[in-house]
């Protein structure tokens, strides 16, 4: 059971990924699949890997939402991967850009 309420979302996030905090860095791409105070999950076709630490940016029509998280889930399907985001809850952005997202998860 989860802990939190995950919302149904749809949207395009951008992602710039490294597996340590001075490592080098990779971007991608993927849609957002759902998304709650905790995390999101979102599919690409990117590989990536638990621990990953991620710049994310949610973009939906005219919204666009910067959070900073870690890799905590990865499922692969046929086509792509399903990848799941625990936010970094001690950023001085993450309360603005959660209520943010509550927002886009409302229309």
């Amino acid at each position: 059971m989860r802990a939190t309420y995950r919302a149904r979302l749809q949207g395009y996030v951008h992602f710039t990924a490294r597996s340590a905090p001075d490592s080098e860095t990779a971007d991608g791409e993927g849609r957002l699949q759902n998304a709650s105070t905790s995390g999101v999950c979102f599919t690409t076709d990117n590989r990536l890997a638990l621990g990953d630490l991620l710049e994310l940016t949610v973009l939906s029509d005219e919204t666009k939402i910067v959070f900073n998280g870690e890799v905590v889930h990865i499922e692969e399907s046929e086509k792509e991967f399903i990848v799941g985001v625990r936010f970094d809850i001690d950023q001085p952005d993450t309360e603005e850009s959660l209520q943010m997202l509550a927002i886009l998860g409302q229309e």
